[in-house]
């Protein structure tokens, strides 16, 4: 929400922008083309107006709640020698008398930034893994109970292999076709 006080300025109440950031650029590009093109008409080459004129432009921004975000890059030789988990630099300074930074101090997942036997670890499957998966083995199968066409019941697991209905020792009988019906295997 925005306000006007005594002075006719805007203050910003809220953290989001009166307009887009994409328009603010584009209206302050075109003045300052305006600022440029009057000082070349008259013939004026002093840069102290561009450089006035350029500021009160940035000052429009703050006012209509754009902030200037500002970034400070490190020289390579302040920089952490730890190694992000996207394979670049840490970008953060260095501790004093230290290679790295407090984080990568205590922790280096990744390796440091010189070293060239650095893989970038690959994405596996998320979530849980299936059950079936956790319980087939020698001593286990996941299988769930199904009534077939013939009427009789059976144990069926995820790969459509079918067993005897014999919780004690259940023999494999064959495979499950797309018709519900047993094909024995021999």
């Amino acid at each position: 929400m925005t306000t006007l006080n005594t002075n006719d300025e805007l203050e910003v109440n809220s953290i989001k922008p009166i307009i887009p950031t994409e328009f603010y650029k584009l209206m302050r590009d075109e003045m300052s083309n305006l600022v440029n093109n009057l000082l070349d008409e008259l013939q004026i080459s002093d840069n102290d107006i561009k450089k006035k004129y350029e500021s009160r432009l940035n000052n429009i921004g703050e006012k209509l709640g754009i902030k200037k975000r500002n970034r400070r890059t490190l020289p390579t030789e302040l920089q952490c020698m730890g190694r992000k988990i996207d394979g670049k630099q840490c970008t953060r300074s260095k501790l004093s008398g230290l290679d790295f930074c407090k984080s990568h101090h205590e922790n280096l997942p990744q390796g440091r930034i010189d070293d060239n036997d650095y893989k970038m670890k690959e994405k596996g499957k998320r979530g849980r893994k299936k059950k079936d998966e956790l319980y087939n083995n020698d001593q286990y199968l996941a299988v769930y109970p199904e009534v077939f066409n013939d009427g009789n019941q059976y144990f069926v697991d995820s790969n459509n292999l079918v067993y005897s209905y014999n919780i004690e020792n259940p023999e494999f009988l064959g495979i499950k076709n797309s018709a519900g019906m047993i094909v024995m295997c021999k």
